[in-house]
Parts: structure tokens; C-alpha cells; sequence
């Protein structure tokens, strides 16, 4: 992959994870209720996490804007990505939380998600 194609392919990748997160947030924000009662998961837990994903929105739909591409930037968006990942796995791990069978199945799917878009991404940038 060449520079030029490399940069076109992350900034989709980095404009899909903004679209995906916005999607995201939008959904346990205003589905906080029906997805807690379906998942056992804590309602504030799932609310709390959507509000904290519109500034991750922000910052990633910010990374992919620039031009030149910010490599540091766009590096912490897969370091944080990771974080949510290995975070996700903690959250299952936790005595204090306990969910459903179609909760565990949401937290990992979601969890594989971003483990792919971070995956997307930092094939991306090492091909820049």
C-alpha cells in the first residue's frame, strides 16, 4: 500500500469509528433503559458510557480531518481503543456487575469491534 492509498484508508477507517462511536453513544444513551433490561447491565453504566463516547467521537472525527493526518493522534485513537477493549474485559471480570448471557455477548461484541477498527487503524499507519 502506497502513502497516498494508506492515508485514504485511515482516514475511512478513523471516519468509520466516528460513525460507528456516534451510533453507539446515540443507542446507550436513549436505549439505556430497554438495553438494561435486556443485557442486566447497570442503566447508569450504559448511559454514563454514551455520554462518554461524544467526546471520543469528536476527537476521532478531529484526527481524521486533518491534513497532514496527525500520526500521533491518530496513534492515541488506537491506544485509547485499546484501552476500551482491555476495559471491556475488566468490566465482565467485575464481582460487582453481573449481567446475562445476552449482556456478556454485547460487551464482547463490542469489544471485538473496536478491537477491529484499532486493528484497521494501526495497519494504516504503519503503512504510512
Amino acid at each position: 500500500m502506497n502513502i497516498g492509498s494508506a492515508s485514504i484508508f485511515l482516514r475511512r477507517v478513523l471516519w468509520a469509528d466516528a460513525t460507528v462511536s456516534l451510533a453507539m453513544a446515540l443507542l446507550l444513551i436513549f436505549g439505556a433503559t430497554a438495553i438494561a433490561s435486556l443485557t442486566a447491565l447497570p442503566e447508569f453504566l450504559l448511559s454514563g458510557a454514551g455520554w462518554a463516547l461524544m467526546p471520543w467521537v469528536a476527537l476521532v472525527a478531529f484526527t481524521a480531518t486533518r491534513d497532514p493526518l496527525r500520526t500521533g493522534l491518530a496513534w492515541l485513537v488506537v491506544a485509547l481503543n485499546l484501552v476500551w477493549v482491555v476495559e471491556s474485559g475488566f468490566l465482565l471480570a467485575m464481582d460487582s456487575i453481573k449481567t446475562n448471557a445476552v449482556g456478556v455477548a454485547f460487551v464482547l461484541a463490542q469489544a471485538f469491534g473496536v478491537l477491529v477498527l484499532a486493528a484497521l487503524q494501526a495497519t494504516g499507519l504503519l503503512a504510512l
